[in-house]
């Protein structure tokens, strides 16, 4: 049997016994052009035969046809193993009148997947430390990024598991919240999942300024809460030594090198009454060397 396929139509030749029978019938057939869907998403086919084609049946594919499959215009659901790769459809034209080899044409169905974020649970910390973010995808994404509505930054705004450094603004207002947004392929939507980052700014409280410090008197140095502090820890620059008089108050007393220098600086360290976060602040002390 000789097959001749011209321009959209067919010419079949037949040879029985010898003698040489063509088929005169022109086939007909577009299935359409190729198409992209999401998953869970629905392609309505628009087949055309013409010619001397009387009936067509689509082939292939593992999802559902409605109607049926001998619809032209039918609406066609992919099934779950065509996500996330895709089907090819075959319109097959015909007339079952004339013994004629049916005509073909090909659709390419791409079934994208349809990714989801999950950013996680919302977080707290103490001010000055990061946040350890653990985003999941579920699905094939072509892209996720973490995205701040404050103005911190983070370690790699594409890493699902990346670190999110809040900034003295971010601190200032208690917080922000971040998204993962998951970018897909082809014609799905993107998804985006929220959580709220809760920065505890530690003890409320001021380091009482000192004056001018003569040389062989010890300073006081106290701090005022606003709340009662957990713990207080003193240190300096200087190479003096600390006697402590409560949890809000030492008495230091500097080397002759810090009198030598003119100054030292005096931090204090307070945690809050919980026990998880701490702020530091400082004073400076200026010393007199008496001659």
């Amino acid at each position: 049997m000789l097959k001749l396929f011209l321009a959209g139509y067919c010419i079949i030749a037949f040879c029985i016994s010898g003698i040489s029978q063509e088929c005169n019938a022109k086939f007909e057939v577009n299935a359409g052009p190729d198409i992209e869907v999401c998953e869970n998403g629905n392609v309505n086919l628009n087949g055309i035969i013409g010619g001397d084609a009387t009936q067509s049946v689509w082939r292939g594919g593992k999802g559902i046809f409605i109607p049926d499959r001998n619809t032209l215009n039918a609406e066609y659901t992919p099934s779950p193993d065509e996500i996330g790769s895709g089907v090819v459809l075959i319109l097959v034209a015909s007339n079952p009148k004339l013994k004629c080899t049916p005509a073909r044409n090909e659709i390419k169905i791409t079934v994208n997947s349809q990714p989801k974020a999950v950013a996680g649970g919302n977080l707290n910390a103490c001010q000055g430390q990061p946040f350890l973010l653990n985003g999941k995808i579920l699905g094939k994404t072509q892209k996720t990024e973490w995205i701040s509505n404050g103005t911190g930054k983070f370690e790699d705004p594409s890493n699902l598991n990346t670190k999110y450094f809040p900034s003295e603004k971010d601190a200032r207002e208690g917080g922000c919240s971040l998204s993962l947004v998951a970018i897909p392929f082809g014609v799905c939507f993107p998804d985006t999942d929220n959580l709220i980052l809760t920065i505890n700014k530690g003890p409320d409280f001021i380091v009482e300024p000192v004056s001018v410090i003569a040389e062989g008197k010890p300073v006081k140095i106290s701090i005022t809460c606003k709340e009662s502090p957990g713990k207080t820890e003193w240190s300096s620059d200087g190479t003096g030594s600390f006697k402590i008089i409560s949890n809000s108050s030492a008495n230091y007393s500097p080397s002759s090198d810090d009198y030598s220098k003119g100054r030292v600086i005096i931090h204090a360290l307070v945690t809050d009454i919980s026990g998880t976060c701490n702020l530091k602040k400082s004073v400076s002390l200026l010393l007199k060397k008496v001659n």
